[in-house]
């Protein structure tokens, strides 16, 4: 199998200033953590509401020309919102997403008393679940996952 093709890299950052927002759900929710998409142009993120939302990042943000002095914070709303059934323990993007490719464009999470979901960064949904047994043949959830860098491989911990 020859190698992989090769892609651009990702756009320069500016530095600008924008404000992920969450949705007025419930009160007291937060985010409890924050992913980069490998070619930077998403943010994935988990909160207590047991939701995954993915926010693209404005094109005017990835400009060489930075934020305009002294403008306000831009906000930034969810392009996707995946939401779970139990707390999410762990998630991660394709070590080789690409939002050019859309078959490469995806992340994998894993949540309490369910299988790993693999699911479409672009919209979403799910494509496949990874399901593991214990000895006594009871599914079991991982507590942490990662794509190894060529992306072959999906990495659990339990």
């Amino acid at each position: 199998v020859g190698a992989p093709p090769a892609r651009p890299p990702p756009p320069p950052r500016s530095g600008g200033s924008h404000c992920a927002q969450l949705p007025e759900t419930k009160e007291g929710n937060f985010f409890k953590g924050a992913k980069w998409s490998p070619c930077g142009v998403m943010l994935l993120t988990t909160s207590n509401d047991n939701v995954v939302r993915g926010f693209d990042i404005p094109d005017s943000s990835l400009s060489e020309a930075g934020p305009t002095e002294g403008a306000a914070p831009e906000v930034l709303n969810p392009e996707l919102e995946t939401p779970h059934s139990s707390p999410i323990y762990d998630f991660a993007w394709y070590s080789r997403a690409f939002s050019a490719d859309p078959a490469s464009f995806a992340y994998a999470v894993t949540s309490k008393d369910n299988p790993i979901h693999l699911n479409d960064g672009t919209d979403g949904l799910l494509r496949c679940t990874y399901k593991t047994h214990d000895s006594g043949d009871e599914l079991t959830s991982a507590y942490s996952l990662c794509f190894d860098p060529a992306g072959e491989n999906l990495v659990c911990g339990y």
